[in-house]
């Protein structure tokens, strides 16, 4: 997951992730083994944990057991920079955040699980 801003390097991809899984009929291939990543980005693996626990949450699945090792040491909003801290999207985002959330200290508005679906596109609350 690259790009020129964080933006662009997880929106994209993690965006595809969820509607793939939302489109899938063996959402557990999509998860059974766990990414491997040498890079120097802390908050890559965290995010893509902390959406994975969400979905599988919502499914009523079992969380793979990689999805645990996942998390940070202070909270972030994915699609935030740090410096937002207390901006109106950081505050939405740990407001309306699913409670899976709260392991991987990764936020996100939940709708953002609806991506792929036909309710992607209906207003967020």
């Amino acid at each position: 997951m690259v790009g020129n801003t964080r933006f662009d390097a997880y929106r994209t991809p993690l965006l595809q992730f969820i509607a793939d899984w939302n489109r899938s009929s063996v959402k557990s291939n999509l998860i059974e083994n766990g990414p491997s990543y040498g890079g120097s980005d802390r908050l890559l693996l965290p995010s893509l944990a902390s959406v994975v626990h969400a979905l599988v949450d919502r499914h009523g699945m079992s969380v793979p057991d990689w999805v645990w090792n996942h998390r940070l040491d202070e909270d972030w909003a994915l699609f935030c920079d740090p410096e937002e801290a207390g901006s109106f999207f950081w505050e939405r985002a740990l407001r309306e955040a699913p409670p899976t959330c709260v392991h991987h200290r990764v936020f996100f508005h939940r709708r953002l699980l609806d991506k792929g679906t036909p309710d992607w596109w209906l207003p967020w609350t």
